[in-house]
């Protein structure tokens, strides 16, 4: 299975297998992290100068996708149709570390496991759609 992961720089997201010389993720300390490359300039000896900034959170693949076939990372926002339920659900897609799977955690109620959804579709994100929860956006 493929291990996929997302990153949001503040302004678009990087994915881990990306050719692209201004983002990278590595593993340090133990711990997955994405970076972000600047170019600032030219030093005082003709050399290229960079600022390196971290990139958090990193969001982990979820190995699932939605309706439309696109992937499921955490951090989506998305409505979730359940079978036993006459009410849709809308929320954002968390690893829960105590069930060790991906749940869609609503705003009025607890986290349900994605596997209880028989449609999800995706409708947004928490980095650039934060007022689908009912937060403010940045």
């Amino acid at each position: 299975m493929e291990i996929k992961v997302r990153a949001f720089d503040g302004e678009k997201f990087i994915y881990s297998g990306d050719d692209d010389a201004e983002h990278y993720f590595i593993f340090q300390e133990g711990t997955l992290k994405a970076f972000r490359v600047d170019f600032i300039g030219t030093d005082y000896e003709g050399e290229d100068d960079y600022k390196i900034t971290e990139v958090k959170p990193v969001e982990l693949w979820s190995t699932l996708q939605d309706v439309e076939g696109m992937d499921l990372y955490a951090g989506d926002v998305v409505e979730g149709s359940n079978p036993d339920s006459a009410y849709g659900f809308t929320g954002e897609i968390k690893f829960d570390t105590e069930l060790s799977a991906f749940v869609l955690s609503p705003i009025d109620t607890v986290d349900i496991p994605l596997s209880e959804f028989d449609e999800i579709k995706i409708i947004g994100n928490i980095h650039t759609t934060p007022e689908l929860l009912g937060a403010e956006s940045a």
